[in-house]
């Protein structure tokens, strides 16, 4: 999916640049601003996953993908399409401690954000932490408006 939005975008670009410039021959131009689009994807895709606000950065590959659950290792390959996300759904992973729940959260929101969503990665006692300190300070409202200007919705 995200290689058909850009290629939709590239597209569009190239029809632009070729309405713009009828006598010309589409060669250098066209080939510098082909290459400044994939510069700016790379950065834009950095800069979701820094904003994110990641402890650290783990992969999904990275994973050993047989040492998890048996009901994550079922269920990771649906997880991996993200879908969760498109559909507007909330994900919970819950289990014991060093069972890959941040390893797999983390993997996951990194995907998303190749993907062009917004992320906002947090854990509960950080949240919990947020929250008291919002209550303490009278900006409760401020802080439930950052979760609400995050929610994710699809890339257009």
């Amino acid at each position: 999916m995200a290689g058909e939005i850009v290629y939709d975008n590239m597209r569009t670009a190239v029809a632009r640049f070729a309405v713009r410039n009828k006598d010309k021959k589409p060669t250098e131009d066209l080939l510098r601003m082909i290459a400044e689009y994939g510069q700016k994807e790379v950065r834009r895709k950095k800069q979701r996953i820094r904003r994110a606000a990641f402890p650290y950065q783990k992969q999904l590959q990275d994973l050993i993908k047989k040492e998890l659950p048996q009901d994550a290792q079922s269920k990771l390959a649906t997880l991996e399409r993200i879908d969760f996300i498109k559909d507007g759904q909330n994900l919970i992973l819950a289990g014991n401690p060093g069972s890959g729940k941040t390893h797999i959260a983390i993997g996951l929101a990194i995907n998303a954000c190749t993907l062009d969503f917004s992320v906002f990665f947090t854990t509960i006692p950080r949240l919990i932490t947020q929250i008291n300190e919002a209550r303490s300070q009278r900006t409760l409202r401020t802080l439930e408006s950052r979760f609400e200007n995050r929610q994710s919705s699809p890339p257009t």
